[in-house]
């Protein structure tokens, strides 16, 4: 996917999104929790997760923590995470954009393996909800240098109605 074509889909977030965010700084990132999410925080040399389910498992917590940089820590794609390769402030401002869109209550794999395994991507249906709003969306994961996993892209469209 494009430069332009990920600006597009982020301005559509920003745009659907009218919650205030109440934080934004970055703390250390989670530590090990459900489902064993192995997040290291990026100072210690060591980012992504052991495995493309513990890199989503990772990033929500840390997305329903607006914690940025423990999300920072697993989102990327194969070449590590995203803070080695883009703009400090790009990545805070998509990292905001997608704190706002996940926002949740409670989150489920909607199935216990991954939908899709291609190319080194792990394709995965999360549930989100929020209140009485429950959506569905995937989440697709991507092994990285060292042989950890990062979130690299979220289908946003499904996302929508959480961020009103």
């Amino acid at each position: 996917m494009g430069r332009l074509a990920i600006l597009s889909i982020l301005t559509l977030g920003v745009m659907a999104c009218t919650k205030t965010l109440v934080s934004t700084t970055v703390t250390p990132a989670p530590q090990a929790g459900t489902e064993g999410a192995a997040v290291a925080m990026l100072g210690t040399g060591t980012a992504g997760a052991s495995s493309g389910r513990d890199a989503i498992t990772a990033f929500l917590t840390a997305a329903k923590a607006q914690n940025l940089r423990g999300m920072s820590a697993v989102w990327g794609t194969n070449q590590g995470p995203a803070v080695t390769h883009l703009k400090a402030d790009e990545v805070e401002k998509r990292l905001i954009i997608m704190q706002c869109m996940v926002t949740h209550d409670q989150w489920a794999f909607a199935e216990e393996r991954a939908r899709l395994v291609m190319g080194g991507r792990q394709e995965y249906l999360v549930r989100l909800r929020l209140r009485e709003t429950t959506v569905q969306t995937t989440f697709t994961a991507i092994e990285g240098p060292g042989g950890r996993w990062y979130v690299e892209t979220i289908d946003l469209a499904p996302l929508r109605d959480l961020c009103r």
